[in-house]
């Protein structure tokens, strides 16, 4: 017992040295044998938390948050990642010394509830078990306990019942195979909202059986599943999933629109051969053993040309005017013979062409392409640009392809100089196109007078500036959202803006200077719909 005191003095020591050498302005404070921290990013409040003895059920916290000018005391679990923390603060890590590391290493797991996890594992010995043998299911479980204010009690009663049990109060279904599914997923982050992913999927049990298709999967990787509709089941491409999983969600993402892309090649090029459409996807057990069959079957129908090029042949008038290097395809013959002599598959287009969804043109410059404009609610877009054999064309070809696009009265870059002149001012200044086109609720903050306005509107938190903006370094966007009014600071990453570059997230944060849970939640999302190599997949989300 004498060797514990003096361990706890010193590190009561050592904890008041590091709170003294805080800067003059520092956010921690002792208030008797207690740890103050006032926390201003992301949520403004006060800590009070004490340091951890073995005669404590856990880490003793006392949570107050600013209301009215005034602090009040609030019983809710802090849902602050303290033990993730401590790992680079070392105040917090004296906080949690002589923590026990088996439990640490459990709470560890996640960031929501982190606290909460660590203070069960300590008070109940039961609880421990459940992490020990089923994490997520306790996971849940403790959440589901906290929103309905379960009495500790009760909590415990729960604990003694099968996990079956504990599995119907959380999802509201007791099948054993969503509990054998939920020990084989892990958390990413660990957030709240993977917390509520995890619920909302038990809570369907035919997405919950989807996704149980995909074994060994972290939560992150089954929700890009969920966003992108594949019109192939890959559940059973154990090798390539194994590739895939630990790649980053950009890389996921990028993978699973090839997939998409050349899969709904397969089936243009089935339906124009004639093949019925349970065939299509027969015996495919890979994604090297699809694009085999995309390969073939291309094969096969660039050999099945028309025997003469009447009117039967004849495509619509094209959308777009030709010039001296791009030409459009105006009959079926000359499809086909474009198919053959590029070797892809662009003769399966036809029934598109004529039904008005897409029209193709060659590209007759130093590099010879194909290229496909998509028609959406009467707007045509760019869509896939494909050199001989399926090959990327290089960038000098993209570039002159985008420059004759742009001159489209319904292209992007032509409603943007539309837009910029009604946007015009007196004196004002427009900076460069915005690395991306979005959309309401996402508005690019274009000129400098919108920057000042802005600025002042954000209290001066914006960190960007306006020479960094015209030197393509940064791009500023604000989120309309009403009440939580924010701005989102890009960074591009190679300051080459037309030539394929990334943009990642450098800043969130709102009129009060803080950044809160989900105020990039859109970001996620308009990453996980959009196409590969197009719009929101320029961007990645910074650490």
């Amino acid at each position: 017992m004498a060797i514990l005191r003096e361990h706890i003095a010193a590190r009561d020591k050592r904890l008041a040295e590091l709170v003294a050498l805080q800067a003059h302005d520092g956010a921690f404070y002792l208030e008797s044998s207690a740890l103050s921290w006032e926390i201003t990013y992301p949520i403004k409040e006060r800590l009070l938390i004490q340091p951890y003895l073995l005669i404590h059920e856990g880490i003793v916290i006392k949570r107050s948050q600013l209301n009215d000018d005034r602090w009040q005391e609030i019983d809710q679990d802090a849902g602050l990642p303290l033990l993730t923390w401590a790992q680079t603060c070392p105040i917090l890590e004296e906080v949690m010394r002589f923590l026990p590391e088996d439990v640490k290493k459990i709470a560890l797991s996640v960031r929501h509830l982190q606290i909460s996890m660590l203070n069960m594992c300590l008070q109940s010995n039961a609880f421990k078990q459940l992490c020990e043998s089923d994490f997520n299911l306790a996971w849940l479980f403790l959440g589901c306990a906290q929103q309905a204010q379960l009495p500790k009690e009760d909590i415990e009663h729960w604990l003694t019942r099968p996990r079956l049990d504990l599995l119907e109060l959380v999802s509201g279904h007791r099948e054993k195979w969503m509990l054998k599914w939920l020990r084989k997923v892990r958390a990413s982050v660990g957030d709240v909202h993977e917390w509520q992913r995890l619920q909302k999927w038990l809570r369907d049990p035919q997405q919950a059986a989807y996704l149980n298709g995909f074994e060994q999967a972290s939560v992150s990787f089954l929700q890009i599943m969920t966003l992108i509709d594949l019109p192939i089941d890959v559940r059973q491409w154990q090798g390539d999933l194994e590739r895939v999983k630990p790649l980053s969600g950009k890389d996921v993402r990028s993978w699973l629109w090839e997939v998409k892309q050349v899969a709904g090649d397969v089936q243009r090029i089935g339906k124009a051969l004639g093949i019925p459409a349970y065939s299509h996807f027969d015996r495919v057990r890979s994604f090297d053993g699809l694009k085999k069959r995309h390969d073939k079957w291309t094969k096969r129908l660039n050999k099945v040309l028309p025997q003469e090029d009447g009117l039967w042949g004849v495509f619509p008038k094209p959308p777009l005017e030709e010039t001296q290097t791009i030409k459009p395809i105006r009959t079926f013959l000359a499809l086909c013979k474009e198919g053959q002599r590029m070797k892809h598959c662009v003769s399966s287009y036809r029934q598109a062409i004529e039904q008005g969804e897409s029209y193709i043109y060659r590209y007759m410059g130093e590099e010879r392409a194909t290229i496909e404009l998509t028609c959406t609610d009467g707007t045509w877009s760019l869509g896939q640009i494909k050199g001989k054999n399926n090959s990327a064309p290089s960038a000098d070809t993209l570039k002159s392809i985008q420059a004759w696009f742009d001159q489209y009265e319904g292209s992007m870059a032509a409603y943007q100089k539309r837009r910029r002149a009604l946007m015009g001012r007196p004196n004002d200044v427009f900076f460069p196109m915005p690395p991306f086109v979005t959309e309401s609720p996402l508005t690019a903050i274009e000129t400098e007078q919108m920057f000042r306005i802005e600025q002042r509107y954000m209290n001066d938190h914006i960190q960007s500036t306006i020479e960094q903006i015209h030197n393509g370094e940064r791009y500023v966007f604000r989120v309309d959202d009403p009440g939580k009014e924010r701005v989102i600071e890009f960074e591009c990453l190679d300051n080459e803006r037309l030539n394929g570059n990334r943009w990642e997230v450098v800043n969130v944060v709102r009129r009060d200077g803080t950044r809160r849970q989900g105020d990039d939640d859109l970001l996620d999302w308009w990453l996980a719909m959009s196409e590969a190599e197009q719009g929101w997949t320029l961007l990645e989300q910074g650490e």
